[in-house]
């Protein structure tokens, strides 16, 4: 979270589902654009029950200082030891940093779904927020 306190995924967005949007790192502008993009549609979510949340493998203070930048509507959690990246299959050990990908929890926090990748220059929005809704019973 923000404040840098460890937070289990079924403590993140009780009783909703949620989307975390995993960021190869803060610096990257594809990655930026897609959280920027999902902030912007940010009032789609409100009808779906559902949260969306930016993560990294950085500490609180770095994501603190991205979600202020890009203005995002929603929080950037952090994962600084990667466990749960590497977990998800969502980490790239030849440049130790996590891989893009999206994990979709349910209401009561448990992963449903994993998707590793993104399609530089193709906006995934649409498909992260039909997913929500889908996991969201909507």
């Amino acid at each position: 979270m923000p404040d840098g306190d460890r937070v289990k995924l079924e403590e993140l967005a009780p009783q909703r589902a949620a989307a975390l949007v995993v960021m190869k790192s803060p610096w990257c502008s594809v990655c930026q654009k897609q959280l920027r993009a999902l902030s912007d549609r940010a009032t789609c979510t409100a009808g779906i029950d559902g949260a969306v949340f930016g993560m990294t493998a950085s500490d609180a203070r770095t994501n603190d200082k991205l979600q202020k930048k890009l203005e995002l509507k929603f929080p950037v959690v952090g994962n600084p030891d990667g466990d749960l990246l590497r977990q998800m299959g969502l980490w790239n050990h030849d440049a130790d940093r996590p891989i893009p990908g999206v994990i979709y929890l349910d209401e009561q926090g448990k992963v449903v779904d994993v998707y590793r990748g993104r399609y530089p220059g193709k906006s995934q929005t649409g498909r992260i927020l039909h997913k929500l809704h889908a996991i969201s019973g909507g």
